[in-house]
């Protein structure tokens, strides 16, 4: 449980393929059921945003990944859980991404990304992400030197 006042810190996954970006969805027994997000989770004391990316993923989706650059800090301060979101673009090192906690995931289009019903903290970075994707060559999607 978080201390009072205490902000949870946990990372995001914004992983595009194409002109599509992957999305996972809450499970049912979640107290944000159904609500789309970006893959990721919490990071763990003495962990790196990076390094929990990497570990979320593997446990989330089963696969690797290399961390290729942050891309915005998100802060959801509203009650019952306040939080900063640490959103990163990776790619795939190998393989699919398999959903292992029974989420459901999709490749979202980027001009129907706005459409899903996101959790909270993860609308922002919803709308960062589209607004930035609209200024870049989409053909090459994010690289190494973002």
């Amino acid at each position: 449980m978080l201390e009072r006042n205490a902000v949870l810190e946990v990372v995001a996954l914004l992983l595009i393929q194409g002109e599509k970006v992957l999305v996972a969805q809450r499970p049912k027994k979640d107290r944000l059921a159904y609500k789309w997000e970006f893959p990721g989770g919490k990071i763990e004391k003495g962990e790196s945003p990076e390094d929990a990316l990497i570990r979320e993923i593997q446990e989330e989706l089963g696969v690797s990944i290399r961390v290729l650059s942050h891309f915005k800090t998100i802060e959801h301060l509203e009650p019952p859980v306040p939080l900063r979101l640490y959103a990163y673009f990776a790619q795939l090192q190998g393989g699919n991404p398999v959903p292992q906690e029974q989420q459901n995931i999709q490749w979202i289009p980027f001009n129907e990304l706005l459409s899903l019903d996101f959790a909270p903290a993860d609308i922002p970075l919803a709308q960062y992400l589209v607004s930035y994707l609209n200024t870049v060559d989409q053909e090459d999607g994010p690289s190494e030197s973002l």
